[in-house]
């Protein structure tokens, strides 16, 4: 819509306020020709009287959330005392939307207060003269203490100290009150710092010293540690071995056959030294046969000694394997 005194009054017909029959407006937009048109400085509702075109009189027939210028129809609207209060309390914020002031040259009138809405306002006055009041106090005591501070010190607070030891007696206000000793200490601090040797830096003397002893500390570490294996895995070393050994046992042998069980080592062995024995006997007893027997119990006996000595010897090439199966019984 066109007009400087229509901004606000523009923006609401685009919104469908001004949605009511008449002559010139649409849908709430101006034709081209209608010329320039005037409304109040509220900018809510019907134009004002110079307005040109010819309007509809009379009450207004539109509706919305914000009713239109009570100031057309004053006696047709009728509005709470709240309401109207907001709507001329208002009115200067809306005149700041405007761009011609001399459009309501008549000076604001005061919102109309209710009788309760009088006291709330009085308490909010005497709430801020409050804060006034205490932000003064405020201000002349900071003013106050600032220039005691910087005329004379002040005075240390005393720390606070629990009643509960009133009646103890202190231990050090007893050795301040007995007779001191006769030392004069600074004195005697004195003749000490006098007599007390100098420090000096190294020489190349001691620096010398001092090297030829990191020199042969490390010869002695070379010769005695460097290299050798510490002791305490040597130790490791020797039970994982008999771990290794232990699980290699423990495995069935792929060469087993089935049905049998491996000999214990110690029982092999022993088995070994007893054949060993038996095949030294059964030679001593061969050997002392004599030799021109030729008798059949003598010829018997012979063949005996000698069967018994090739069972034996088959038995020594068993045992002798690292390995003994024997079959175990049903």
């Amino acid at each position: 819509m066109r007009g400087s005194g229509g901004g606000v009054g523009a923006r609401m017909g685009r919104q469908g306020w001004d949605q009511g029959p008449g002559p010139g407006r649409r849908h709430g937009v101006e034709e081209a020709g209608s010329g320039p048109e005037v409304r109040s400085p509220s900018g809510l509702g019907a134009p004002l009287q110079g307005d040109n075109e010819g309007m509809c009189e009379g009450p207004s027939r539109i509706s919305g959330p914000i009713p239109p210028d009570p100031t057309l129809c004053p006696d047709y609207y009728r509005r709470p005392s709240s309401a109207q209060g907001r709507l001329e309390a208002n009115a200067p914020k809306l005149d700041l939307l405007t761009s011609e002031q001399d459009l309501d040259s008549t000076p604001p009138r005061d919102p109309r207060i209710g009788p309760g809405a009088r006291e709330i306002l009085e308490r909010g006055r005497h709430g801020v003269e409050n804060l006034r009041r205490i932000r003064e106090i405020q201000r002349r005591f900071h003013e106050q203490e600032r220039g005691q501070g910087q005329g004379q010190t002040r005075p240390l607070k005393a720390l606070w100290r629990s009643p509960k030891y009133d009646k103890v007696e202190s231990r050090v206000k007893a050795q301040l009150q007995g007779p001191g000793s006769g030392v004069d200490f600074i004195t005697h601090n004195a003749r000490t710092a006098k007599r007390a040797p100098r420090r000096h830096s190294r020489s190349l003397q001691v620096l010398a010293q001092v090297l030829e002893q990191q020199r042969q500390a490390q010869e002695h570490y070379n010769a005695t540690q460097k290299g050798h294996v510490p002791h305490y895995l040597l130790e490791r070393r020797d039970v994982w071995r008999r771990q290794a050994e232990a699980r290699q046992s423990s495995q069935p042998d792929p060469a087993m056959p089935p049905g049998h069980t491996c000999m214990p080592e110690n029982q092999r062995l022993e088995t070994l030294s007893s054949l060993l024995q038996s095949q030294s006997q059964l030679l001593r007893e061969l050997v002392l046969l004599p030799a021109g027997a030729d008798s059949l119990r003598a010829q018997s006996h012979r063949a005996e000694l000698d069967q018994k000595l090739v069972q034996v010897e088959e038995a020594i090439k068993i045992f002798s394997c690292p390995k003994v199966f024997v079959k175990m019984d049903a």
